[in-house]
């Protein structure tokens, strides 16, 4: 695959991932959030199977269960947020701070020096926060705002758990880490009767629109990556976030106000700049 043909792909991929947004706000109509997302994830996993035995690499696998516990503490704070949101199309932006946070990640658990824009990327995220925040209700900003937090942590561990390692077994590992963990935390806390009283319609779409969306969106992820570098990848998935605000608007009629619109783009450019910014790589004496 050339390396037009994989950006292209990897838009594909940011226009897939942003319908996820709406597809799992619909399916929980039909499921509890920890349930919905935990038969998504478990079920892609297990699709991974064949593929991931083909080169298993138990290192990448070890990392990628790493990844996949922080994977599950941020899709927990966003899907509950998800569950009681009006305002998706602004709280991609939101999810999308997180990349801005993954050098300091990098400098606080790796000794890597954060470049010499950070402070001003940061400054371009909080400041869009800050004006998107008032059109969001308080509770769900603060989810929204958490699940960014532990993202950024995840981009981080991605970068450099599983830098080099086999991608089909890392995601194998982080979908079947995520999707058991929130299935038995949903066993916990959520009504189990939910799998028995669920309609064919709520079977239908967590399989066609849930899981299908979900595999898709990632089997096609993992091709088109292997053709790009970090930075072309981290620029191009950056574009959910624009997606899913213009998805949104399509699906409910969401609305926002341009205050709120200026900081979406405030710190939407924070995560464009922070996506093409070239890691330093250098680390602190011991």
């Amino acid at each position: 695959m050339t390396r037009p043909q994989a950006r292209l792909l990897l838009l594909l991929v940011a226009f897939l991932a942003a319908w996820g947004w709406p597809v799992t706000k619909i399916g929980l109509d039909y499921f509890e959030p920890l349930a919905f997302m935990g038969m998504r994830f478990l079920a892609v996993g297990l699709l991974l199977i064949p593929f991931a035995i083909r080169r298993f690499d138990w290192r990448a696998f070890r990392a990628s269960c790493l990844i996949g516990v922080v994977m599950l503490i941020s899709t927990v704070l966003w899907v509950l947020a998800v569950a009681r949101s009006s305002e998706l199309g602004l709280a991609g932006f939101v999810i999308a701070a997180g990349m801005v946070l993954s050098p300091l990640y990098s400098q606080w658990f790796f000794g890597e020096r954060v470049g010499t824009g950070f402070k001003r990327r940061l400054a371009l995220a909080l400041g869009g926060g800050a004006l998107m925040a008032p059109d969001f209700h308080l509770d769900n900003f603060l989810l929204f705002a958490g699940a960014a937090v532990a993202f950024g942590w995840q981009i981080t561990l991605i970068n450099h758990q599983a830098r080099g390692a086999d991608t089909v077994t890392v995601g194998f590992g982080q979908m079947l880490t995520t999707g058991a963990g929130l299935l038995a935390v949903s066993l916990v806390v959520e009504p189990v009767a939910q799998f028995s009283d669920a309609t064919l319609d709520g079977w239908l779409w967590l399989g066609l629109a849930g899981v299908a969306l979900t595999g898709a969106r990632f089997l096609l992820q993992i091709k088109a990556q292997r053709g790009l570098n970090h930075q072309d990848s981290s620029f191009i998935l950056n574009l959910e976030s624009v997606f899913v605000l213009a998805v949104t608007a399509v699906i409910f009629g969401e609305t926002h106000t341009w205050v709120a619109l200026v900081g979406a783009a405030l710190v939407f450019a924070a995560a464009m700049l922070s996506a093409t910014e070239k890691a330093p790589g250098t680390k602190k004496p011991a």
